[in-house]
Parts: C-alpha cells; sequence; structure tokens
C-alpha cells in the first residue's frame, strides 16, 4: 500500500458515549432553595445590624446628626425613617449581590447547594458572571405582580422549567447528578 491509498482509506469511528441528560428542576424544590437562601441572609444581616447597633456605629448619634445638620424631614421621612430606607437599600444590594456572586463563582447558591442543584447555561456550561448578573437582575421581573407568580407561570409554561430570567439570560436550573 502506497502513501496516497492510505490518505483514503476510512478510520472506523470510535463509539462516542451517551451525552449526559439534565434534569430541570421545577417550583417547589426552587422555592424551597430561595427559603434556605433567605433564612441565611437573614441571620447574617441580623447580626450586622446588631454589629451596627451595638458597635462603633452608634445610630442615635446618626440621628441627631442627621436631624440637626441635613435632614429632619426628607419627602415626608423623619431620620428613624430614612435610617430605615437606607439599610433596606443596604438589603436589597446584599442580597442581589449574594445571588450574582454565588451563582456565577459557584454555580449555585448555599440553599441550591444543599438541595443538590445548580444553575448552568442552556448548553451545559458553567454560568459566567454577565448570564448570572442577567438572570438575577430579572428575580424584579419574575416576582410580578406578587410571590413569583410571572416566574410560576413561566416555568410551568416551558419544556426547561425556566423563569423569564432563566430564558432571557439562557440558563436553566438542573440537578447536580446527571442521568446517562
Amino acid at each position: 500500500m502506497n502513501q496516497n491509498e492510505n490518505l483514503f482509506q476510512v478510520q472506523p469511528e470510535t463509539p462516542s458515549l451517551p451525552k449526559p441528560q439534565m434534569q430541570y428542576k421545577g417550583i417547589f424544590i426552587r422555592f424551597l432553595a430561595i427559603t434556605i437562601d433567605e433564612i441565611i441572609l437573614g441571620i447574617v444581616l441580623r447580626i450586622l445590624f446588631m454589629l451596627l447597633k451595638y458597635g462603633n456605629f452608634n445610630f442615635h448619634n446618626f440621628y441627631s446628626y442627621a436631624s440637626h445638620r441635613y435632614i429632619n424631614n426628607f419627602y415626608g421621612l423623619n431620620v428613624y425613617g430614612l435610617t430605615c430606607l437606607y439599610l433596606g437599600y443596604i438589603l436589597c444590594v446584599a442580597t442581589f449581590t449574594y445571588y450574582v456572586l454565588m451563582e456565577w463563582k459557584f454555580g449555585a447558591t448555599i440553599g441550591k447547594m444543599m438541595l443538590g442543584i445548580k444553575v448552568v447555561k442552556c448548553n451545559g456550561e458553567p454560568l459566567d458572571f454577565k448570564a448570572s448578573l442577567i438572570r438575577n437582575t430579572m428575580r424584579v421581573i419574575d416576582s410580578l405582580p406578587v410571590a413569583y407568580i410571572v416566574g410560576i407561570i413561566s416555568i410551568l409554561n416551558s419544556d426547561n422549567k425556566q423563569r423569564v430570567g432563566d430564558r432571557i439570560a439562557e440558563t436553566v436550573v438542573i440537578s447536580n447528578k446527571l442521568n446517562n
């Protein structure tokens, strides 16, 4: 056999392994994961606020300073109300940051890890920062009008059990264990 004939020989195909199937996760387990995450966040933020209250940051001094210096009545809020508004803002930012960073770096929040689920791109690749950011920004839409009604309807009407944020970010919530 000369070298030219070797070029045209068909090589036998190597048997390929079956592609693992993703197990998409629905409403109930996702609700449990969010509940676990919110309990954890609540405990951590409560501890932080207590440290602020009883630590070096004195709310009484803040009220006195703010009321005498700048804000006695800001759009109908007294200084105490304004402080609560700031603390609410901190709570929202901390929660959003937790979800984005945990899903980006680990593919799951602590609640999802405890329940054996994770978030991946639709093609099975790990989440990147952009997808995590889009997915979690869309929680605002998914939570409308109350109790994640839009997200629930979206999951029920999706073959891949995707909420609106998942569809836009092209992500899915799956089991950590893959079926063959």
